[in-house]
């Protein structure tokens, strides 16, 4: 299959990225159903730190880990094939719930990730 020829827009980014955690999770064998909704509605970037983490970070530490969990996340090529045992629109729907729910900063990262994307296909 030939890759898109329009770059991603941010809902696109954060779509893959919460795939991509979802795939983790199955690959270690925790494929649940909770841990799925976890996972779509955490906090993009903060999914595998414990509370009691956060709290001992700054802001500034907080928004490194995020913006790098994002970028890393996203190296990644997941495919919604991958995914083939949940409900494609029910996690749909959840995650276009969690995208309306998304923090300004977490915005900003997938804003600034799709500019990057239409800088290369610019290029």
């Amino acid at each position: 299959m030939e890759p898109s020829k329009r770059p991603l827009s941010p809902f696109n980014l954060f779509q893959r990225f919460k795939r991509s955690k979802i795939l983790d999770a199955h690959e270690n064998g925790d494929d649940s159903k909770e841990t799925i909704n976890r996972l779509i509605t955490a906090v993009p970037g903060l999914e595998e730190v414990t509370a009691m983490a956060i709290r001992s970070l700054s802001s500034e530490d907080i928004k490194n880990i995020r913006r790098n969990q994002i970028r890393s996340a996203l190296l990644r090529n997941v495919s919604p094939k991958d995914i083939s045992k949940r409900n494609f629109l029910d996690m749909n729907k959840m995650m276009s719930a969690s995208w309306k729910a998304i923090d300004d900063f977490a915005s900003s990262v997938f804003e600034e990730l799709a500019a990057e994307g239409r800088n290369v296909k610019a290029n």
